[in-house]
């Protein structure tokens, strides 16, 4: 007869039922410190707590956004058709070279207030934070005047390459009031940064997930009340530039006002400290840009802007899972930076070691499955507007499997500040990438100008920062 089995039975199903009972425990225990019903016991533990909490309320926040952009497109294309459409997605292209005014002071001031924090330096924060406000409210004011100066001698009509009547009356206004909102917002994006560096960005996805649910109730009432181009721009831009402001009021007046950026509080000294971290992340940016952002620029001057709907439809699709997959690594960032200044190279490696191995896996599975669904779920989501090449979305799906795989091996790098080495190998990809898309473009059309981006950075970057990763690591003995 069985005798019933004790917790100290050397017997395999014991050991089964041991075993499920401690995964239950550690389970349940970093349910409670996500929730926040339990506290950290050690510096490890409590890195480990806010990624979590932070890559939580990113599905929450920033799906958000994922739902605002997935229900947007269908809106955006029937009510302003290819034509303007390739408007409003260049449009886009185009600002966002204008983030390249924070001349990378946001990534500066966000690895600068991490170790003034793993530092407990809060007051050493606060003039990181200052400096870095009153320099990106110079420079937004600069910008602005030289727009105004330069703004009767540009030919927008001819630079976005439209031709109806109507693109032609609405690109100016609309080129007007984005540029406004941006440099608007470009002091404002300070406290994404700082939250960031406190290890706080489920507090930042929060207020992002506002912002986007504002972008969309803009979009639905310009399309409902036939707002046109400019329209689209005040309502989308415009609803996050104003939960930007409201943002930045809550950060410095509720949640951290030993932050306040007073203006006596800017200095000159962290000037030089944040603009030395800053120049590399700056020029990093630019290569990102040229990456990244050019490929509609290229197809537009070239093909002109209806062609650059079907491209820009299809990168979006795969581009949701880089911002998935930010969810996760983002939070990561201020983490191994934290961990840098207080030396503890041992969790850095470990981290880094499961986020790379968990990582690659899960990038190579959804790559492929929505390779395949991709063509489908494109004639579903524009109403049989847009239709892609095969060869378009596998090229897309190849450049995208790429940058999940990099971004693994960034993220570390810009956390332990590793950035000249991306520097150099990013402005060396990015002048292959815009040599080959000027001269591809014109011989394979869009075809050409994705299949430039692949051959770029395959050939430039993609196997040397994992070489330095590898040797960064052995050196540190970590």
């Amino acid at each position: 007869m069985l005798r019933p089995l004790k917790d100290d039975d050397h017997h395999p199903l014991s050991s089964v039922v041991q075993s499920v009972k401690t995964n239950r425990t550690r389970a349940r225990q970093w349910w409670d410190l996500t929730l926040g019903r339990a506290q950290p016991e050690n510096d490890s533990q409590r890195r480990y707590t806010r990624i979590l909490q932070s890559a939580v309320m990113a599905f929450a926040g920033r799906g958000v956004a994922i739902l605002v952009s997935i229900i947007s497109i269908p809106l955006t294309v029937s009510y302003l058709g290819t034509e303007r459409y390739g408007v409003w997605v260049t449009l886009s292209t185009l600002l966002a070279w204008l983030t390249l005014a924070d001349l990378g002071l946001g990534n500066g001031l966000l690895n600068a207030v991490a170790e003034a924090y793993g530092h407990d330096r809060a007051d050493l924060a606060q003039r990181y934070v200052a400096t870095t406000f009153w320099i990106l409210v110079a420079v937004a004011a600069g910008l602005g005047l030289v727009a105004v100066l330069l703004w009767s001698w540009l030919d927008w009509a001819a630079l976005f390459n439209v031709s109806s009547a109507q693109a032609r009356a609405e690109v100016g206004p609309a080129v007007a009031l984005a540029i406004a909102l941006t440099l608007i917002s470009l002091p404002l994006s300070v406290m994404t940064r700082v939250l960031a560096a406190y290890q706080e960005g489920a507090i930042a996805n929060y207020w992002a997930a506002i912002g986007n649910v504002a972008s969309l109730a803009g979009i639905l009432l310009v399309s409902r009340s036939e707002g046109g181009l400019p329209g689209l721009v005040l309502g989308f831009s415009g609803a996050q530039t104003l939960v930007a402001v409201v943002s930045v009021w809550w950060l410095f007046t509720r949640h951290k006002p030993w932050l306040w950026p007073h203006l006596a509080a800017f200095d000159g000294q962290h000037w030089r400290r944040l603009f030395q971290t800053g120049v590399e992340f700056f020029l990093l940016q630019v290569a990102a840009l040229v990456l990244f952002q050019t490929d509609n620029l290229v197809i537009a001057h070239f093909l002109g802007s209806e062609h650059v709907t079907s491209y820009s439809i299809v990168y979006r699709l795969f581009n949701y899972l880089i911002v998935l997959q930010a969810f996760f690594l983002g939070p990561l960032w201020p983490a191994y930076a934290e961990a840098m200044a207080r030396g503890d190279w041992p969790w850095i490696r470990q981290t880094f070691h499961r986020t790379l191995v968990y990582g690659t896996g899960v990038a190579t599975l959804v790559t492929l499955v929505l390779s395949l669904l991709a063509e489908p779920v494109i004639r579903i989501w524009t109403r049989g507007i847009v239709t892609p090449q095969p060869i378009l979305v596998w090229l897309i799906a190849t450049w995208t499997w790429l940058a999940l795989w990099g971004n693994l091996f960034a993220f570390l790098e810009n956390g332990i500040g590793r950035i000249r080495i991306q520097v150099i190998l990013g402005l060396l990809m990015a002048v292959v990438n815009l040599v080959l898309s000027v001269l591809w473009v014109q011989q394979f059309e869009v075809i050409g100008v994705i299949a430039a981006t692949v051959v770029a950075y395959g050939a430039v970057v993609a196997w040397v920062i994992p070489l330095d990763v590898y040797w960064i690591l052995h050196k540190k003995g970590a």
